[in-house]
Parts: structure tokens; C-alpha cells; sequence
């Protein structure tokens, strides 16, 4: 990822399925390893690269075509999210749930400031105006985003996140 994104990212990440897969490229194809014979019969898993970033996803855990393009898309705006730096984010609420639309410009902006604050949880949850503990356990929700800021305090001479209780 050579050229910066800042402007782009939360327009990705907001947009709807249909706009946002103009900037991808979409491949079907059979998957492999358990299940069986009823293990993707048919091209139903999809594999998601974002032309603008290099960034790629697969979903292969359902049946559907369908089902899994949604989950791919969702988790390449995820990718995006932890991946790229981008302008400041005004969201209506200090947490968004997994489910809601809004919830890869929560992730994003929640990387923001902990890339600005060199990964420190407290002076995070300070800025997002949550308790620490309120935090870890939303980031916690999802072990992608959970190992990504792990490892990110690692490189930054910072001890892991402990699991909350």
C-alpha cells in the first residue's frame, strides 16, 4: 500500500455494499477442507481484494454465494479499517455494535487513536470517553481487532492486553 488513503477510508467504509464493491475485485471459486460433501459443492466462496488498497478477505463458511459476499465485505471494511489511517471520525455514540453499519468506522476510529497514543488502552478509553474496562471487552468481541492492537502494543514496547474477566 503505497499511496495514502486518509481521505478515502471512512467513504469506504460507510458506503453500501454495491458502491463499495466497485473497488473490488471478486472471485468465486470451490473451497477446500471440512464439511464434506457439503463443504462449497458449487463456487460459493469468495475471495474479496480491495484494487485501491491490495487488501484481501475470503468468506468460505456458507453455502451461499450471497451470504458469504456479505461476510467478505464486511470483513474487508474491517481490514480497512485496522489498516488505514484516516481523518477524524464524529460518530453519534462512544460504541457501536458488531452489528450496526457504522461499526468499521467505530473500529477505525478507535485504531486512530490508539495509532496516535502509541497503542495506550487508558489515554484511549479516555479520548472515546469509555472506562478501560469497557473498551477491552468491546475490542475483545473480535479476535481479529483483538490480536491487531496486541500485536501493534508489542511493536510498541507495550505489553499485551490482558483478556477481560
Amino acid at each position: 500500500m503505497e499511496e495514502n488513503y486518509f481521505d478515502k477510508r471512512n467513504k469506504w467504509l460507510i458506503s453500501e455494499d454495491i458502491s463499495f464493491l466497485k473497488y473490488c475485485k471478486v472471485e468465486n471459486y470451490k473451497s477446500t477442507g471440512p464439511g464434506g460433501q457439503k463443504k462449497n459443492k458449487k463456487s460459493s466462496a469468495v475471495r474479496l481484494t480491495h484494487l485501491p488498497t491490495g487488501l484481501t478477505v475470503i468468506s468460505d463458511n456458507y453455502r451461499e454465494q450471497a451470504v458469504n459476499k456479505k461476510i467478505a465485505v464486511r470483513k474487508l471494511k474491517i481490514k480497512i479499517a485496522i489498516n488505514i489511517l484516516g481523518p477524524e471520525i464524529e460518530l453519534d455514540r462512544t460504541v457501536v455494535s458488531s452489528a450496526n453499519d457504522e461499526y468499521p468506522l467505530w473500529i477505525a476510529r478507535v485504531f486512530d487513536i490508539l495509532k496516535e497514543n502509541r497503542y495506550d488502552i487508558r489515554e484511549a478509553a479516555r479520548i472515546l470517553k469509555l472506562t478501560v474496562s469497557k473498551l477491552v471487552k468491546q475490542i475483545y468481541k473480535d479476535k481479529k481487532i483483538w490480536d491487531a492492537i496486541n500485536s501493534n502494543r508489542v511493536l510498541n514496547n507495550t505489553y499485551p492486553l490482558n483478556p477481560p474477566k
